[in-house]
């Protein structure tokens, strides 16, 4: 019995490192699905930010790619980081969403941000 319980502890402290954070009430602007806003012929990005604390990060360019899923963790306002504890992606924020209103009737309106220096929109 003692053994069982020697292995079943380390194993639930494993379990609660990996569990996901909701997204901050002051990081809200964050969630969505994210696309630049000038299209590179070169590059694909795809950035997606979910309510219940995991995200998706993707670049893909000729001749390599690079995927990451997993929690998202905010590191204080100016960087957010996608993934695990081993393979994850450090996001840096250059501009915070900001929303931008397209029409006033009807109301239209999408956010933008800037992201490890390419702009994005939702």
């Amino acid at each position: 019995m003692k053994r069982l319980v020697y292995i079943l502890i380390p194993f639930l402290f494993l379990l609660s490192s990996c569990a996901k954070e909701e997204i901050p009430s002051d990081k809200r602007n964050f969630i969505g699905d994210w696309e630049p806003k000038s299209k590179d012929p070169e590059a694909i990005y795809i950035l997606q930010i979910n309510e219940d604390g995991t995200g998706f990060y993707s670049v893909t360019k000729p001749g390599s790619k690079l995927e990451v899923k997993g929690n998202v963790y905010f590191r204080g306002d100016n960087e957010f980081t996608i993934g695990g504890k081993i393979i994850k992606k450090k996001i840096k924020v250059d501009k915070r969403p900001f929303k931008i209103v397209e029409s006033i009737t009807p109301y239209k309106f999408h956010f933008e941000a800037t992201f490890n220096g390419t702009e994005y929109k939702r």
